[in-house]
């Protein structure tokens, strides 16, 4: 949150003002609504957290000025930039082993992430993942759960997040689940979800840094 809004301020993205978003109103998550921005998501948000009501070419908007600022600052190289994860290099920094995002067993172990659980069923819908409760009703702060291997967190729930190119129908993938999917496979926990590009209050992003000639080899 703490990033994406210092560069609304420093570039005015969209004249400064926030599209509206995708969110489920507590006690009626049945009923979707479109009153939501990523500055107010309809919930309390910290610095810390992971923005979220930001869509694809937002995600790309933030990577172009971020390369651009630390270049100019030199605290890049002129060949690096920033750009999103493809689905294979996402893929790869999850490292899942089994059937769900946290392994092969419901439900979840504890600490496995931030996702649909008794929390979240408070405030929403009943959760499919009870007795897990990981704490948190919405998002959590970016470091809230422990790393994976690669140090990475919540590559499995908090937010979903953007990756790679849009495929040959315009769709882009988003990858992880979220605080507010509470579904049991299918759908819910799919490693890969395509979507035409939206504004949704459990989709955010991630970036990775990149030589621009492997960006542009597909590497």
């Amino acid at each position: 949150m703490r990033d994406f809004a210092e560069f609304v301020e420093a570039s005015n993205y969209l004249d400064g003002e926030p599209p509206a978003c995708f969110r489920l109103p507590p006690g009626d998550a049945s009923n979707p609504v479109f009153d939501a921005t990523w500055r107010d998501p309809g919930f309390a948000q910290g610095g810390d957290h992971p923005v979220i009501g930001v869509s694809y070419e937002d995600a790309l908007a933030f990577c172009g000025w971020l390369t651009g600022r630390e270049r100019a600052t030199g605290a890049i190289r002129p060949d690096q930039e920033y750009r999103l994860p493809t689905d294979a290099e996402w893929t790869l920094a999850a490292d899942f082993h089994g059937p769900y995002p946290w392994g092969n067993a419901l439900p979840p172990g504890e600490g496995a992430g931030n996702f649909g659980d008794v929390a979240y069923a408070k405030t929403y819908r009943k959760s499919r993942l009870a007795p897990y409760d990981d704490g948190f009703a919405e998002t959590a702060p970016a470091t809230a759960f422990a790393p994976n291997r690669f140090g990475l967190h919540h590559m499995a729930g908090n937010v979903w997040e953007w990756t790679g190119a849009p495929d040959a129908e315009g769709k882009i993938a988003f990858r992880g689940a979220s605080w507010s999917n509470d579904h049991l496979g299918g759908y819910g926990y799919q490693l890969s979800n395509r979507w035409n590009s939206l504004r949704a209050h459990d989709i955010g992003f991630r970036i990775v840094l990149a030589s621009a000639k492997a960006s542009a080899e597909g590497r």
